[in-house]
């Protein structure tokens, strides 16, 4: 099972503003389940893709890889991302 919920990336810039890449997104991809994602060029298909695989690292939100680990109490208090993996299912972690 993948989940990613309220799924954010800013990248900052020194020339311009702040680009918002990905804002609120949600989805969940049970096991043996095929998921696709669609849109046109640079709405953030491979941004979330790169995130849940590890390349990116997301500004907030949840990624999660499996069942919930053991002890999981959700989202920090303070905003921060959690990302969670089962190593059993995804086989690495960050």
């Amino acid at each position: 099972m993948v989940r990613v919920s309220s799924l954010e990336k800013v990248y900052e810039t020194a020339e311009r503003d702040a680009v918002r890449a990905l804002a609120g997104i949600d989805f969940q991809v049970e096991e043996g389940e095929f998921y696709v994602l669609l849109g046109p060029s640079g709405c953030g298909k491979s941004t979330t893709l790169w995130c849940i695989a590890g390349f990116e690292e997301p500004t907030g939100g949840m990624i999660q890889i499996g069942d919930p680990l053991p002890g999981y109490r959700g989202k920090h208090q303070d905003g921060h991302l959690e990302r969670l993996q089962a190593y059993r299912s995804a086989g690495w972690s960050r």
